[in-house]
């Protein structure tokens, strides 16, 4: 694909750091994944429009206007990004170039034009992303656990009831503190996605016994130390080597899964479960956006993920009254 004009010719230097739009939009997000993430999505941007001359930090971002944007938004689609990876590349073009025009490297006019139509549909051509785990796997995740005799095998079953009981995210599990959950209250407290605060609560589903089951290997603590702790390759806890991280609940869960034998899981595929087992259980969907702590129930909808059997029930339910030719009188 070529483009209509370099941008890398509409200006004779890139900006300085200090007033670099995408290093100051980077820098107002919440979290240092979402830095990592869209950073990505800005590096691949810049290398493209440049033909590999610029990445993030040495793109001139406020010369782009509608014919890059656009080519950008043509090349995601032309490499096969799907929709949700496309979007996320274009929703870090989008705010890049609004912090542009607050720098006063384009007009008002211009990041109109320019981030208009910036945006990809989903036409429903894939798939939904990952899987329901169901009720006999998670049996077998915790059973997995349970057979691992180093204190690596509570701490991991903590992960998967953080997770499936509670629904959390991986960098959630990652950033829980041992203040945050009050046992006594059946609470625990955390700051999500977006920095926004939130409460959950812990019953005596199981998830509140294995909560204690590792506590009482962990050990007491501060209240603002991180509740899980990393492990060595042996299983044998590490203290005071910082948080355990996102990446490390991630590896945590793929590892139990293989052991368990149920296939490829990842830590959302939890949270996925509880949305749809929330549903199986009756949970109204506005109760379940706010347990999944979603702005949008569309999104929690999204969750779902409904097997064949109840496809194959719930299409076997309605009646059509079709009349054969040998049925009907003569």
């Amino acid at each position: 694909m070529t483009l209509v004009a370099a941008p890398t010719e509409l200006l004779p230097a890139a900006t300085p750091a200090s007033r670099n739009p995408a290093l100051l939009y980077l820098a107002s997000l919440p979290s240092p994944a979402s830095r990592r993430t869209l950073g990505g999505c800005l590096e691949r941007i810049a290398r493209r429009l440049s033909t590999g001359a610029c990445g993030l930090e040495t793109l001139p971002w406020g010369a782009l206007r509608a014919e890059h944007t656009l080519a950008v938004r043509a090349w995601l689609l032309e490499v096969g990004y799907a929709p949700k990876s496309a979007n996320k590349h274009l929703v870090a073009l989008r705010g890049t170039l609004k912090t542009a025009w607050r720098l006063g490297h384009l007009g008002a006019d211009e990041l109109l034009r320019a981030t208009d139509g910036l945006h990809v549909r989903d036409g429903g051509e894939r798939p939904p992303a990952g899987r329901e785990v169901t009720p006999a796997e998670l049996r077998r995740l915790f059973e997995a656990c349970e057979l691992d005799g180093s204190p690596a095998g509570p701490r991991d079953a903590a992960i998967f009831a953080l997770g499936y009981g509670l629904g959390l995210r991986r960098a959630e599990i990652a950033a829980v503190r041992l203040g945050d959950y009050r046992r006594d209250a059946g609470e625990l407290d955390l700051v999500g996605k977006g920095r926004r605060w939130a409460r959950t609560y812990v019953t005596s589903n199981g998830t509140a016994q294995a909560l204690d089951a590792w506590l009482a290997v962990r050990g007491a603590g501060e209240p603002d130390e991180p509740l899980l702790l990393p492990a060595t390759k042996g299983g044998e806890l590490v203290r005071g080597a910082g948080r355990f991280s996102a990446h490390a609940v991630g590896d945590a869960v793929r590892k139990r899964a293989r052991q368990a034998g149920v296939g490829p899981l990842t830590p959302h595929d939890l949270r996925r479960s509880f949305v749809t087992h929330l549903r199986r259980a009756g949970v109204d969907l506005e109760l379940r956006r706010r347990l999944a702590r979603h702005s949008s129930v569309v999104t929690t909808s999204g969750y779902d993920r409904g097997n064949d059997e109840e496809a194959r029930s719930a299409v076997a339910a309605l009646r059509v009254p079709y009349v054969g030719r040998a049925a009907r009188p003569s």
